[in-house]
């Protein structure tokens, strides 16, 4: 376990100047707008991060008290880092992430690296520290998962919003969203209890009027 004095200093103002260049960083996130969320209403990715991170934890407290191993507290963590190189890169087209997948990856990976060393030190740069939980965020963990659908439900509650109050545009993106999703659980979800219970908020959210 890592001792508090190794990540924020021995003294308080040591731990407030770290914590101050952290934040200072994130707040940032206020300021980027997302190309998936118009053009009724432009949501910032400060917001988009809080409703992953509740999306996050209702599924990992669902998936708990149903008898499956899950940290719910790790989830929470992973769902408020996981956009954090957006604070500095921006946000970017889904479809352009993925057509420069090596080249997003690599340029996420080294910002953020940078940001937390430049912050708090080498300290928290490992895989336990707070570059740990935004790179983790990304992988295929059952954290990391419920942070991938979490992602995908908070974007589709916004659009199906903007759908519902007349954007064709939103209408036919949240389709796609909803779509994508179930297709790739459909692919890709092995646990039974995760792929249900995610279809079920997809289809509470994609069909409410």
């Amino acid at each position: 376990m890592r001792l508090a004095n190794q990540t924020y200093g021995s003294s308080v103002k040591d731990a407030v100047m770290k914590m101050h260049r952290f934040f200072f960083q994130l707040d940032k996130l206020r300021d980027v707008l997302r190309f998936s969320t118009y053009p009724l209403y432009k949501e910032n990715v400060a917001e988009h991060s809080y409703y992953v991170t509740l999306f996050a934890m209702f599924i990992a407290r669902y998936l708990h008290d149903s008898g499956t191993a899950v940290d719910i507290g790790k989830a929470m963590s992973f769902a408020v880092m996981h956009d954090a190189e957006e604070s500095f890169l921006g946000d970017v087209l889904l479809d352009t992430k993925k057509q420069m997948a090596v080249q997003y990856d690599n340029a996420a990976k080294d910002t953020v690296f940078d940001w937390i060393r430049d912050c708090f030190g080498n300290s928290d740069i490992d895989t336990g520290g707070l570059y740990g939980l935004w790179r983790w965020s990304k992988h295929n963990t059952i954290e990391g998962n419920i942070v991938r659908y979490a992602d995908q439900l908070a974007a589709l509650l916004v659009l199906k919003r903007q759908a519902n109050a007349g954007s064709g545009s939103a209408n036919t993106l949240s389709k796609r969203i909803y779509d994508d999703l179930v297709a790739y659980l459909t692919l890709h979800e092995q646990n039974i209890k995760i792929h249900d219970f995610i279809v079920e908020i997809a289809k509470c959210i994609y069909h409410r009027e």
